[in-house]
């Protein structure tokens, strides 16, 4: 519980770069990644397939997390 001020973030969004990876929907991550974060996630409902063709089609891959990471990095220095 808090004395009704406001809690501090975990991490300044504003100056660090961050990525989150949702396995289910993406919607609210882009408070906690964001001005210059990417979320990946799912942005539909549900999809039937074999694991590996879900996890390439949502981006659930390393190659995809960290091209995400370099991009939230290079917007980060952009801004500088």
């Amino acid at each position: 519980m808090t004395d009704g001020t406001a809690v501090a973030p975990l991490v300044d969004t504003t100056v660090a770069p961050s990525v989150a990876v949702e396995r289910a929907s993406t919607f609210g991550w882009a408070a906690y990644v964001g001005p210059l974060g990417e979320v990946i996630g799912m942005r539909t409902f549900g999809a039937s397939a074999p694991l590996k063709a879900l996890q390439t089609k949502f981006g659930f891959t390393s190659d995809r997390i960290v091209a995400a990471a370099r991009n939230t990095l290079a917007r980060a220095r952009a801004r500088r």
